[in-house]
């Protein structure tokens, strides 16, 4: 049950990379390349992985379970 609080959550937070990028740039480590691409892709990774912990599929929560743990 506690899935349909993550994937929300993670969707919402992938979506705010889109319209708050320079928030999600500013914690970004110096030593890191093309700070708003990685915000952007960090975005779409958040947003994939909320919408496959939202699918009736066991395995592909499961997938995106680890995918987010990766993401984050």
């Amino acid at each position: 049950m506690l899935r349909k609080l993550c994937g929300p959550v993670f969707i919402l937070a992938g979506v705010l990379h889109f319209l708050i990028p320079k928030t999600y740039e500013a914690i970004m480590p110096e030593y890191l390349p093309a700070h708003r691409e990685l915000v952007y892709a960090s975005g779409v990774a958040e947003i994939a992985g909320g919408l496959g912990l939202l699918t009736s599929d066991e395995r592909v929560r499961r997938l995106s379970m680890w995918w987010l743990l990766a993401t984050l």
